[in-house]
């Protein structure tokens, strides 16, 4: 688009920036310099003050686009830049081959002050000027309503399961249905997740993957109900006998625009295990995982 190539017209910022990466990574390696050139510099607007950019994902791409841009452009640069600006800034910086990739930066002593670059040399350097600011900021509004349920099982003080279920919500309301979604389900202390149970939830299509953390199960959604709650439920274990169990927090957030999230925080509760709207799964409730000793 004009001087700034890159590409548009995705469900969040985050995938524009992903895929703009992904361009400019092809361009750079197959020697589309001049193209690769227009991506790189719309990526370093989109960089946030931080460094980063919107989500994990598009930050890594991202990164890695510039990083392999800058190795084949700035590679065989030998550019002197030069600063100057009302109230008495004059810098000098050298680039080329043994540092084409340190980023070198100045403190403007004026902000909003003309600034004067010159360069001489032979390559191509980037130059990016940044206004840092603060806003006050408007509390975001849950875009998703969670619920997290435990069961305990007839024949067992050991095991149990976990029910999560998410739905959007009328004023955050989903545009599809397809995307990524990351339901982070809290666990109590002294509880762990069955692995057994969430590989057979993985292979049943339920998810994508599973992440186990400390305390914590991530499930990666790659489809939501917009009309109805979304559920998974998988097994749990108690391994040791903690008492006064706090309340276990469980969010909800999307994977391209983790500022669209749902929270809840589950008491310590464990409920008369009664299923009669999910389909009957052979490793959830009541069969658990064996227990050493």
């Amino acid at each position: 688009t004009g001087l700034l190539r890159h590409w548009t017209g995705s469900l969040s910022t985050a995938q524009d920036v992903e895929l703009t990466g992904y361009g400019v990574l092809v361009l750079s390696l197959t020697e589309h310099m001049a193209e690769a050139f227009q991506g790189a510099r719309w990526l370093l607007k989109q960089r946030r003050a931080s460094g980063g950019f919107h989500s994990t994902q598009d930050t890594i791409i991202a990164l890695s686009a510039l990083a392999t841009y800058a190795s084949i452009a700035l590679g065989s640069a030998e550019v002197t830049v030069r600063a100057s600006a009302a109230g008495g800034l004059s810098s000098t910086m050298e680039v080329g081959a043994s540092n084409m990739d340190v980023l070198q930066s100045v403190r403007l002593p004026q902000p909003g002050a003309p600034v004067t670059i010159e360069a001489s040399g032979s390559g191509t350097v980037l130059v990016v000027a940044e206004v840092v600011y603060n806003l006050p900021q408007q509390p975001l509004l849950p875009c998703y309503e969670v619920d997290v349920h435990w069961f305990g099982m007839q024949k067992s003080s050991v095991g149990g399961s976990v029910r999560g279920c998410v739905q959007p919500l009328p004023n955050c309301s989903l545009s599809s249905k397809d995307g990524m979604w990351i339901m982070s389900v809290g666990l109590f202390t002294g509880y762990g997740a069955s692995r057994q149970s969430l590989e057979a939830r993985r292979l049943e299509g339920v998810m994508k993957r599973y992440e186990l953390g400390d305390s914590r199960v991530d499930l990666y959604l790659e489809e939501m109900h917009v009309d109805k709650e979304t559920c998974i439920e998988f097994n749990v274990t108690r391994e040791h006998d903690v008492r006064s169990l706090q309340a276990a927090n469980s969010e909800v957030f999307e994977y391209y625009a983790p500022e669209r999230k749902g929270s809840v925080a589950t008491s310590y509760v464990v409920e008369e295990y009664l299923a009669p709207d999910l389909e009957p799964v052979d490793t959830v409730n009541p069969p658990i995982d064996p227990v050493d000793g």
